[in-house]
């Protein structure tokens, strides 16, 4: 049976005018609203991770029966260990984070550079991970390659790090987004699921949200490619409103939100 969930940056319109609290009552709101199963955390609304947010986003998740996933940013091992036994505390079912700056930024090198930097860290935090039973996801962010982190994670070696899978994202490192998914899927730990086309313009990304089905990510390969792989994975929608030609309100974030969830139900039944 399918396991759908929110991402919270996919509302982040709307909960970054909140304070902290009071986002994520209204991100609860919404999640049942939609009856959704899970909830995943963008780093910037957990108030810098913030020991009592963090505690009592894991006592609503068990109250409410979701599963939790929590993001980071970072590989450094003192700088995520905290936030890993957190995580645990919380009932996280893994932690999000990523490696570098976005390729275009900072060029394929450096990039490169960074994952080798990455791998000490994450290999002795993967011990820490398969202690606490909380996973550590490590998202293609826009920087690495699905075969560049493919090759990260064998140098790392442990079932307790793996990928946080972001199809689309590899539309902004030149991949194609059902290629990634099939080079990372035996590896993904966490996922998001989104709909967008990416251009460069004057040296530098420009995103376009696009409606479920109707972009560039080839969604519905993507879907079912985790579906028949990775049966077990909660599938995580992450699909924020962004136009560079149409700022845009609460609104339209709201309906690209419901439009996402409801052609992901169509996917799963058969009828998108």
């Amino acid at each position: 049976m399918l396991r759908l969930g929110l991402d919270s940056y996919s509302l982040h319109r709307t909960l970054d005018a909140l304070e902290p609290y009071s986002a994520v009552r209204v991100f609860l709101k919404k999640v049942k609203e939609l009856k959704l199963d899970g909830w995943q955390f963008d780093p910037r609304h957990l108030d810098g991770w913030n020991k009592d947010l963090v505690r009592e986003i894991g006592a609503i998740s068990r109250g409410e029966g979701l599963y939790l996933e929590l993001g980071s940013g970072g590989f450094e091992h003192d700088h995520l260990i905290g936030r890993l036994e957190m995580a645990a505390q919380a009932g996280a079912r893994s932690l999000r984070t990523f490696v570098a700056p976005e390729r275009i930024a900072v060029g394929a090198e450096r990039v490169r550079e960074i994952a080798g930097f990455a791998v000490p860290h994450l290999t002795r935090l993967a011990a820490a991970a398969c202690d606490l039973g909380v996973p550590v996801a490590v998202e293609n962010h826009e920087d690495l390659t699905s075969e560049e982190l493919q090759q990260m994670l064998e140098a790392i070696g442990s079932d307790c790090v793996g990928a946080c899978l972001d199809a689309a994202n590899a539309l902004s490192v030149g991949e194609d987004p059902a290629e990634c998914a099939r080079r990372l899927a035996p590896c993904t730990i966490a996922c998001h699921l989104k709909d967008w086309s990416v251009r460069v313009q004057d040296g530098r990304l420009e995103r376009t949200t696009r409606p479920f089905g109707s972009g560039d990510a080839r969604l519905d390969e993507v879907f079912n490619l985790l579906r028949e792989t990775r049966p077990e994975l909660p599938i995580t929608v992450e699909q924020p409103y962004i136009d560079p030609r149409d700022p845009g309100a609460p609104d339209n974030e709201d309906a690209a939100v419901r439009q996402a969830v409801e052609y992901v139900r169509g996917l799963e039944s058969g009828q998108p």
